[in-house]
């Protein structure tokens, strides 16, 4: 028995095979490199959002004034706020579907940039909720503050700069209150939504 090479013609299809794989998982791996998947960082980011979008809703039925923040069309005015031209994910987007009413008022969801509050002086809305990280947020903190708005941001840290609602995540995910803040706008919240709620003062 002779051998003419490393590879009898028995084992070339096993050869082929092999080479057919090794180009598979070559293929894998710049596929990795050129469109990674979502991090693990936006992953919790994501669900701290829409954890956000769920309580938004609770932290404007705890305001006792919200009845006195409708629109002449008696609806309440909700400005989601976005830092960009960034897409909203069409899960965000089926959340803010579900903001329909809060304690049986109709409501209006309009989406809006963070530089439209630098000198903004359209409807005033009845809650904020910021959709995106937004870096300079003095703007909407002032502007709600001036006009007693609630401004919910799903972000950690942003609380402690101002806003007045957030997430608070352990083994139960509740909401966030900065009691400085909400007394700084002339909220008033109702007592039972403030029992359940993480204070951060």
């Amino acid at each position: 028995m002779s051998f003419k090479g490393a590879y009898s013609s028995m084992d070339r299809p096993i050869y082929l095979h092999l080479f057919k794989i090794a180009y598979s998982i070559l293929f894998l791996i710049l596929m990795t490199i050129y469109f990674p998947p979502k991090s693990y960082a936006d992953q919790v980011t994501q669900r701290r959002i829409l954890a956000g979008l769920d309580l938004f809703p609770s932290f404007l039925a705890a305001d006792r004034d919200i009845e006195n923040k409708q629109t002449p069309d008696k609806e309440l005015l909700l400005y989601i706020v976005i830092s960009g031209m960034d897409e909203i994910t069409a899960q965000i987007d089926g959340h803010l579907r579900n903001i329909r009413q809060v304690r049986g008022i109709p409501v209006r969801v309009e989406i809006v940039s963070n530089a439209e509050f630098q000198n903004y002086i359209g409807p005033v809305p009845a809650g904020i909720f910021l959709i995106q990280h937004v870096p300079d947020i003095n703007n909407i903190i002032q502007y709600s503050r001036e006009n007693s708005i609630m401004i919910v941001s799903p972000f950690e840290g942003d609380v402690e700069r101002g806003v007045m609602g957030g997430v608070f995540i352990s083994d139960r995910i509740l909401p966030l209150i900065n009691m400085n803040a909400v007394k700084e706008a002339g909220i008033r919240l109702k007592s039972f939504f403030l029992r359940v709620a993480k204070i951060y003062e």
